[in-house]
């Protein structure tokens, strides 16, 4: 009885164990992004820029495809892929003309405002981006607002 009550503690222990190492990781945020290194920003950055590039290729590239079916002209086929490479949701996938660094300098920047240091690294980037695209102050603004405003809570 008593080996049987054992194993049944080391059980409860291993069940615990694995159940807490499943819990959802919210850490890459500002706190997370400036203990890293500067070799592992890199490999984050490059990696992030690689996958906003795939995506908005593969978001665009099928955009003049769904277009071409619903009109018949190349003219308006052009005139619909503008449209579609013009939208606003597909340039945030965008890189800017700048280098890794410029963009890790960017992150760093970000973070230093201790308003920014929950909000995760995805929305920062694109805030980056916007920067270094050359956006107006006041764009720059409302965009980190809007995305620091779910992170707030005044209840508690």
């Amino acid at each position: 009885m008593r080996i049987r009550a054992n194993f049944l503690v080391l059980g409860l222990i291993l069940c615990a164990g694995l159940a807490h190492g499943q819990a959802p990781d919210h850490s890459r945020n500002g706190y997370w992004w400036l203990k890293q290194t500067r070799s592992l920003k890199l490999g984050w950055v490059v990696g992030f820029v690689d996958g906003s590039e795939a995506v908005r290729t593969g978001v665009t590239g099928a955009c003049p495809e769904q277009a071409s079916s619903w009109v018949q002209t190349t003219a308006q086929d052009e005139s619909a892929a503008k449209v579609c490479n013009n939208n606003q949701d597909l340039n945030r996938f965008k890189p800017p003309n700048a280098t890794y660094g410029q963009v890790i300098d960017g992150l760093d920047h970000f973070y230093a405002d201790y308003r920014n240091k929950t909000m995760t690294l995805a929305p920062a980037t694109f805030y980056v981006y916007l920067e270094l695209s050359g956006a107006p102050q006041s764009a720059l603004d409302d965009y980190a607002r809007n995305v620091r405003q779910p992170t707030v809570n005044v209840n508690q």
